[in-house]
């Protein structure tokens, strides 16, 4: 007589010898005065590669139901690390300073350990002198050498070295717990404030002492600076008020409001055509303008702007291009239209006056003719 099992059927059947092996397993250890673990031994026997999708999904669970759940070591490691602070030292970089686990979070099977790294810890790094023009290398604060690797776009991989050697000492601390981790790593004084923009106008944060020095760097390259947000992202200033903190940084870098409405005022003498913009900007519309008004309210500079006869839109719904006088006649598009030819004319301008002042220019009114 054939007998018919299900999939289903098969892996339950499957999953309950792999149970039983297990426990005996780890009960046999037990029996010779051994701690359960999960041996490389036990992965051999299995012919399952440790830390791996099949080791996750077949034999971790099981781990787990072993030690009374997965709630229950969770909280093992969280009593054994939570608040408490490591010496970090790794030989190859000559790296030693002080961690501080700040918090413990779940994310699927993995535990994930943010940590505080104290930047005033010394590491070995390799730095560039332009004078020279020759490299070098230094036993110097991780601050520093932190600060060396942003000049040079190394930021992200300087701190992957240091969240790697992180990882490396809560792996070894915590794997006989059996829970997969992850490490989240912030440069921050353990015993000291936080690091802010605004914390002390006499004495600039190590971010923003970077970037006024990749502006002196530019400048003394090209003969001027330039506000770059793609750079604050880089830096990870990301919220609204610290990039407004940094703009208003950047133009008294420059000489303060007075020497950059200068600037914005050479700019707006000009006439402007969409065809000399990104199309990522202007988008469907094709017009040329010119600044009919320029003044500034409350430190915030306004614009109005004047269309050229002659502007079209090419329309999104059915392609054709009209006239923009034309789309303005029609009575379920005008408003939109209106309210896009501002929008276009705006971003056009921030395009050619923010990076050369920090300024974000408003414009109140275009009149299209």
């Amino acid at each position: 007589m054939k007998i018919i099992i299900t999939e289903s059927q098969y892996q339950k059947l499957t999953e309950k010898k792999l149970r039983t092996f297990l426990y005996s397993f780890w009960d046999n250890q037990k029996k010779h005065g051994e701690t359960p673990s999960l041996d490389d031994m036990l992965f051999n026997v299995l012919e399952i590669n440790k830390e791996t999708r099949e080791d996750y999904d077949m034999v971790r669970p099981l781990w787990y139901d072993y030690n009374g759940g997965y709630n229950v070591l969770f909280e093992k490691i969280k009593d054994e690390i939570d608040t408490k602070e490591y010496k970090l030292v790794e030989a190859e970089f000559d790296l030693e300073t002080t961690i501080k686990v700040v918090h413990l979070d779940i994310e699927g099977q993995f535990v994930e350990i943010m940590v505080d790294v104290d930047p005033r810890g010394t590491i070995e790094f390799h730095g560039w002198d332009d004078e020279t023009e020759e490299e070098y290398t230094v036993n110097d604060t991780i601050e520093e050498a932190y600060h060396e690797a942003l000049l040079n776009y190394e930021g992200a991989d300087f701190e992957g070295m240091i969240r790697s050697s992180v990882y490396d000492l809560f792996y070894n601390l915590l794997k006989k717990y059996g829970i997969p981790i992850d490490v989240d790593i912030h440069l921050q004084e353990i015993h000291g404030a936080s690091y802010g923009i605004n914390e002390n106008q006499e004495k600039f944060t190590r971010k923003s002492d970077i970037i006024k020095n990749m502006w002196d760097k530019e400048k003394g390259e090209k003969g001027y600076a330039t506000f770059d947000e793609d750079i604050l992202t880089y830096f990870n200033i990301t919220d609204a008020r610290d990039k407004y903190d940094y703009a208003t940084l950047f133009t008294e870098y420059i000489g303060g409001f007075d020497e950059a409405f200068k600037i914005i005022d050479k700019i707006t003498m000009n006439n402007f055509n969409t065809k000399d913009f990104p199309k990522k900007i202007v988008g469907g519309y094709n017009f040329e303008w010119r600044i009919i008004h320029l003044g500034v309210k409350r430190d915030e500079v306004y614009i109005d702007g004047e269309i050229a006869n002659g502007g079209t839109v090419t329309l999104i719904g059915d392609g054709r291009t009209v006239t923009l006088e034309d789309a303005l006649n029609d009575g379920n598009m005008w408003w939109e239209i209106e309210n896009e030819v501002r929008e276009v004319v705006e971003e056009c301008m921030d395009f050619l006056i923010r990076p050369k002042t920090g300024i974000k220019i408003n414009v109140q009114y275009v009149s299209i003719k």
